[in-house]
C-alpha cells in the first residue's frame, strides 16, 4: 500500500497532532539552503510518522503572477535560488525515507477564473524563457534525485502539460526524468 499526502506544507487531510509549518516561500526567502534542507527533513519525518510514503512536494514553479493561488508553496521568483532550494528540499525530504514528488510540471504559474480555472489557462512560454527561468527549479529537484514528478493541469503553448512534448524545449537531464514519451 502506498500512502500519498497531497500537501507539501505538511501533513493534511484532517490529521491531528501535526505541525503548522511556515510556507515554503517563507523558508526559501531566507536564502538559507541549510534551513531549507532541515525544513524538508522535518516535513519528511512528520510525513513518515503519519504513514506517508510519497509527499506531493516540493512545488517549484516560479511565483510569476502575484495573485497566483499556489505561490505560498513555491520557491519565489529567482530561478537560481529556486534551483538551490528545490535541491535542498528534495534532499531533506528523501533523507527521511519519504519520496518527494516535484510539482507542477510545467509552468503552473497562475490560476484561471472559477473553480479549477487552471484547466483552461495556456501558458505561452518561449524556449529561452523555459530554459533560463522555468527549468532551473525542476533541474534542482532532478539533480537531487527526486523520486517522482506531478504534471500541472494547465496548457503549455496550447497543449496540456501532461501531453506537452518537452523534448523540444527542455534540457536533457530534466526531460529524461520528467517527460513520458
Amino acid at each position: 500500500c502506498v500512502c500519498v499526502c497531497v500537501c507539501s506544507q505538511g501533513v493534511a487531510d484532517s490529521e491531528l497532532g501535526v505541525t503548522g509549518w511556515p510556507s515554503t516561500l517563507t523558508v526559501a526567502q531566507t536564502w538559507n539552503v541549510s534551513a531549507m534542507q532541515e525544513f524538508g527533513a522535518a516535513l519528511g519525518r512528520e510525513q513518515r510518522g503519519k504513514g506517508t510514503n510519497v509527499m506531493l512536494g516540493p512545488g517549484v514553479c516560479l511565483a510569476r503572477v502575484p495573485q497566483g493561488g499556489r505561490n505560498m508553496e513555491y520557491l519565489g521568483e529567482d530561478p537560481h535560488l529556486a534551483y538551490k532550494m528545490a535541491f535542498a528540499s528534495v534532499t531533506g525530504t528523501q533523507s527521511e525515507g519519504v519520496v518527494a514528488c516535484v510539482k507542477h510540471w510545467g509552468n503552473n504559474n497562475q490560476e484561471g477564473p472559477g473553480h479549477n480555472g487552471r484547466l483552461y489557462v495556456s501558458e505561452s512560454v518561449p524556449d529561452r524563457a523555459q530554459h533560463e527561468l522555468y527549468m532551473p527549479p525542476f533541474a534542482g529537484a532532478v539533480d537531487a534525485g527526486v523520486g517522482a514528478a506531478m504534471c500541472s493541469y494547465n496548457l503549455v503553448n496550447g497543449t496540456y502539460a501532461v501531453q506537452y512534448d518537452c523534448r523540444v524545449d527542455v534540457s536533457a537531464s530534466v526531460c529524461v526524468s520528467l517527460c513520458v514519451s
